[in-house]
């Protein structure tokens, strides 16, 4: 919005809207995050804010071993999109718990499985053809990030047998901070079209 401001108080002021843009730092798609509660879940939710996440979803697991402020978040979040100037303020859900994690992605579309063992598709690849079946952008995108310390083998066979797609970042090991920025960046190059699988290979 365009605004005069036309009066100022204590705590807050007035504004008469004189006109609008259009709102271009958001993506085209909506994105959420779950990711497993880490040491740096401040970190990871700054920088998934500047990235465009529209909502963060911190569950549990059996490795987790840190806590997760909500309320600290929410003013993260808050700083976050002022910074990198978006129209829209993200969500951050309370902490879930593994079992509540498996039932929200059960069958749910575009859900991506970040997974450090898996040694099949990367995301830049599944992601491509996607949206190479479907001759347009994906509406939406579930990225599943973590853990710490890895997750076990049965978490990640429960996570699988929910339909979510395994796929890999590259053949490093990274940390869950690193695995969130590189997997939201690779997911806005391929559905805004900047990108696409070309060679099999991340």
């Amino acid at each position: 919005y365009y605004c005069t401001v036309t009066a100022v108080h204590n705590a807050s002021l007035t504004a008469k809207i004189d006109g609008t843009m259009p709102n271009l730092t958001e993506p085209k798609h909506a994105l959420t995050l779950y990711f497993a509660v880490a040491k740096e879940s401040d970190f990871i939710i700054r920088k998934g804010v500047e990235l465009g996440i529209k909502r963060f979803v911190p569950f549990m697991s059996k490795r987790v071993n840190a806590d997760f402020n909500r309320n600290r978040c929410e003013k993260i979040v808050r700083e976050a999109v002022k910074q990198c100037e978006r129209a829209v303020v993200p969500e951050i859900d309370g902490i879930i718990a593994f079992e509540e994690l498996i039932c929200r992605i059960s069958n749910a579309p575009n859900t991506f499985f970040c997974y450090e063992n898996h040694k099949g598709d990367s995301l830049l690849a599944a992601l491509s053809r996607h949206i190479a079946a479907r001759n347009a952008p994906a509406d939406t995108v579930n990225l599943i990030v973590g853990c710490e310390g890895g997750f076990e083998d049965n978490e990640a066979a429960q996570i699988i047998a929910a339909n979510a797609t395994p796929v890999s970042l590259g053949a490093r090991i990274l940390k869950v901070e690193t695995a969130v920025i590189a997997a939201v960046a690779i997911v806005n190059a391929v559905n805004e079209g900047c990108c696409s699988f070309v060679s099999g290979q991340l």
